[in-house]
């Protein structure tokens, strides 16, 4: 169990003895009893206000410790094809102040089909006796979605489905007809960001799971009594790309992770992605650097769930960079064209974030869960071809991003 799960079954206990107590008072407990069980009740609160603090000052603390030791480090550092020792995994921790990081960067030149990877490392895994290394799997959030997106851009492109056809065709969701399969997947079909599972005393629980439970027939059942919004508009949607993966699944006659495997990580030699994590898991963490258990997003993957190595980013930036090499060239390509309407606020492939800027095509995406943050980028320049995975195993998305596609560029 861990600090923060403790602290929340702290402060859970103490909100139900007080209402035990203030219960039992109507029906004739003593003062006395009252007022001992109302003392241990205030201080199991204290108790649980002191760890709170804490934990954010020692978070701040360390979080600053790191990125000194990070901004000083020149050692470390390990490479594999490439050749040429890199310090992004460095640079990453010392912006964002993660445990750790891993990092892969694949390059190329356009006129020569040969690629190179260069792997650098930093930090720690959160396991003991592990070391971080290449083959060190991380939750890797919304990163999930570009491999849904090119799932979706390989049924297309073998004629089994259509963008354009209606969810409502594939699986019985509320207003199904006016969402297509591309809208799910260009974020414009007008859903919420997410809809949670069951949440019994979620707010007393520290890091409570928000989609811990959350299935098809729940969705469908809150979407019933909230129906989307106006088609057309770009709103992030981790609910499109659940609905999007129980379609192609329904589609194929499989599940999802089972036409994952089928598709993409098989014909790629994708070995540590999967749904699951396992010995050669490094351990998430919250800001503070406290140590937090694993998301489940099992229920109805796609959207958010995967777990992943930069040694299998690697391998799938390669084909991303040399589509022709791959049978899933043609999908790959479909994935990183725009697929959003004209006018739209961002421009988006299939499962992909696209910009065009000084003549050099950028696509990325990021990735967030409670303990984890990811980054995976392509950009195909005049002068070269790159790519970039970088995984840490504390929340600091936003940062990870900024720091990576300056790299990249």
């Amino acid at each position: 169990m861990s600090f923060a799960q403790v602290r929340g079954l702290v402060t859970f206990t103490a909100v139900l003895i007080w209402l035990a107590v203030l219960i039992g008072r109507q029906f004739g407990v003593s003062r006395s009893v009252y007022s001992a069980a109302m003392l241990v009740t205030a201080m199991l609160l204290a108790a649980s206000l002191c760890a709170q603090v804490s934990e954010w000052a020692w978070g701040r603390v360390r979080h600053a410790a790191r990125q000194n030791a990070a901004r000083r480090a020149t050692a470390a550092q390990q490479s594999t094809t490439g050749g040429t020792k890199g310090s992004l995994a460095w640079h990453a921790m010392a912006a964002t102040g993660a445990v750790g990081c891993a990092a892969m960067l694949v390059s190329g030149d356009l006129a020569s089909p040969k690629l190179r990877s260069t792997f650098s490392a930093a930090g720690r895994s959160g396991r003991r006796g592990h070391v971080i290394g290449p083959d060190t799997r991380f939750e890797i959030g919304s990163l999930t979605k570009i491999f849904t997106g090119l799932l979706l851009a390989d049924m297309t492109i073998r004629n089994e489905i259509d963008l354009e056809t209606p969810l409502g065709a594939l699986i019985g969701v509320p207003a199904a007809d006016a969402m297509t399969l591309r809208s799910l997947a260009t974020h414009t079909s007008g859903l919420p960001r997410r809809i949670t599972g069951p949440r019994p005393a979620a707010l007393l629980m520290a890091y409570h799971d928000p989609y811990r439970g959350t299935d098809l027939d729940r969705i469908i059942a809150a979407l019933a009594r909230r129906r989307p919004t106006v088609a057309g508009t770009f709103h992030y949607s981790n609910v499109g790309y659940q609905l999007l993966a129980a379609a192609l699944a329904a589609a194929a006659g499989t599940t999802w992770p089972d036409l994952l495997q089928q598709r993409i990580c098989g014909p790629l030699g994708l070995t540590a992605t999967s749904m699951t994590p396992d010995r050669n898991t490094a351990r998430g963490h919250d800001e503070a650097s406290f140590p937090l258990p694993y998301s489940d997003y099992v229920p109805l993957p796609g959207a958010i769930g995967l777990f992943s190595s930069v040694s299998d980013l690697s391998r799938f930036l390669q084909a991303q960079l040399d589509p022709g090499s791959t049978p899933l060239g043609p999908a790959i390509r479909l994935s990183r064209t725009v697929q959003t309407p004209a006018g739209c606020s961002c421009r988006a492939g299939l499962g992909w974030r696209l910009k065009t800027t000084g003549g050099a095509r950028l696509a990325w995406h990021r990735g967030l869960t409670h303990g984890f943050s990811a980054l995976l980028a392509v950009i195909d320049a005049s002068d070269a071809r790159r790519g970039l995975a970088i995984l840490a195993n504390s929340p600091a998305a936003v940062t990870l991003q900024a720091i990576g596609l300056k790299a990249l560029r």
